[in-house]
């Protein structure tokens, strides 16, 4: 009966931590989706009409916010690895990410702008879907990113450090699949 009874709690605990662990993997999704809804809205009330550059736009800029998140995401593991709180460590982790989120993002924000004024009108369509994903993907990464990892960070969850270093490292794995 005592093997039964810690086989039991080993598969309850081992739920417990895989459905935590796809919780937290469904928030970084949660993200790309918001920032996906911004930005067809925003293509929605711009009268844009998608051509097939205009979606390589969308494309490379659905591409560079997973990237904003995984510069995130590796730079508050190595945080956590350091052993500092874990607001701390999130703190951290942005502000140590913004700099390479920021000069990537702006590099592309002016090489779209100069195919916005200099290209012709498939060109156009590419740079402006372009502009505005970036744009949009800088206040995901930055915004909405920050605010739900805080929130969980803030729950339950936030206690278990190592929970945290294993779901960080995971979580890279899985947007990289």
């Amino acid at each position: 009966c005592q093997s039964h009874r810690n086989r039991r709690i080993k598969l309850r605990n081992t739920i417990n931590v895989k459905c935590r662990f796809f919780w937290i993997k469904s928030t970084t999704s949660e993200i790309i989706i918001i920032y996906c809804i911004i930005l067809l809205a925003l293509i929605k009330l711009i009268p844009v009409t998608l051509t097939l550059a205009g979606i390589g736009g969308i494309i490379l800029s659905v591409g560079m916010a997973v990237d904003a998140n995984i510069l995130i995401f590796s730079r508050m593991r190595e945080e956590i690895k350091e052993s500092k709180d874990l607001l701390l460590s999130i703190e951290n982790g942005f502000s140590r990410a913004w700099p390479s989120i920021r000069d990537g993002n702006l590099t592309t924000l002016i090489v779209a702008f100069i195919l916005y004024f200099l290209g012709t009108s498939f060109i156009k369509a590419f740079a402006f879907t372009l502009i505005l994903g970036i744009l949009i993907s800088i206040f995901s990464a930055m915004v909405i990113s920050k605010l739900f990892i805080q929130v969980v960070a803030e729950s339950r969850l936030g206690k278990i450090k190592w929970l945290w270093s294993w779901i960080l490292l995971n979580i890279q794995n899985y947007i990289l699949q």
